[in-house]
């Protein structure tokens, strides 16, 4: 049972980072009050705060895996996880930057 508390927390993390990216493609005109300023600026915040999330995550996977409360695979598992959203997100704000 111990082993599952990080996939459940990795799974969760993936679920919620998918909502937050998904939620912020399909904003009506109505909530970015007509300013395309506006809305890449609460994008790009929103970006922000989930690379820190994700950057959270990640350092409290390697304190778990430091400490032995994950396991090697599981650990290399989550952790490529993390890598491959922190990429998109960075990716992301970077598209952002150039706009």
């Amino acid at each position: 049972m111990d082993g599952m508390l990080p996939i459940v927390l990795g799974v969760g993390l993936t679920l919620f980072v998918v909502w937050q990216i998904a939620r912020s493609h399909f904003i009506s005109g109505d909530q970015l009050d007509h300013d395309p300023e506006n809305y890449g600026a609460e994008q790009t915040r929103t970006l922000n705060d989930q690379r820190a999330r994700c950057l959270q995550v990640l350092r409290e996977l390697e304190l778990d895996f430091a400490t032995g409360k994950v396991s090697g695979e599981d650990y290399n598992q989550m952790r490529a996880g993390l890598g491959r959203e922190l990429v998109q997100l960075v990716s992301q704000l970077k598209g952002l930057q150039n706009n």
